[in-house]
């Protein structure tokens, strides 16, 4: 596999080089011009994130990879959510973020239960409308958890 070095100057006049595979260069140009950025900011934005103690090549080919999951793991996931809006079971659903989960199990008139199932919780109760519901949470980072409130 052929690598290639390239560098990257930061505003306080100092550099770093990269050595990663042509494709990963390659993936590191589509994602960030997927986002609307040169390669060279999208580079920069990551290892602004990143500890200067931390191996930087490594760091960005973490960073892509992270990238490259999220965004097919959020795909496939519009794909899974085209099929429940027409499922009755699904027509109470919501999906939320952590902030907005946690909102929805706090303000609950009622939660009965909360079973670990090791990769997510399930938690039964009423919620604040007074309709009885299950709740999902995620046990993935930055998981996308869902409410199933029934009439």
């Amino acid at each position: 596999m052929q690598q290639e070095i390239r560098t990257i100057r930061f505003r306080d006049k100092n550099a770093t080089s990269i050595k990663l595979s042509t494709t990963t260069w390659e993936a590191i140009e589509l994602v960030a011009s997927n986002q609307g950025m040169k390669w060279t900011d999208w580079i920069r934005a990551v290892l602004a994130e990143t500890d200067d103690q931390d191996n930087k090549t490594e760091a960005v080919r973490n960073a892509l990879i992270d990238t490259m999951l999220t965004v097919r793991i959020f795909s496939e996931r519009a794909c899974g959510v085209d099929h429940w809006e027409n499922h009755p079971i699904m027509q109470g659903a919501s999906p939320m973020d952590d902030t907005d989960f946690d909102d929805y199990i706090n303000t609950a008139q009622q939660v009965d239960g909360e079973n670990d199932l090791l990769g997510f919780k399930l938690y039964f109760g009423t919620d604040r409308d007074g309709r009885p519901f299950v709740g999902i949470r995620n046990g993935h980072r930055d998981g996308e958890h869902v409410a199933i409130a029934f009439n």
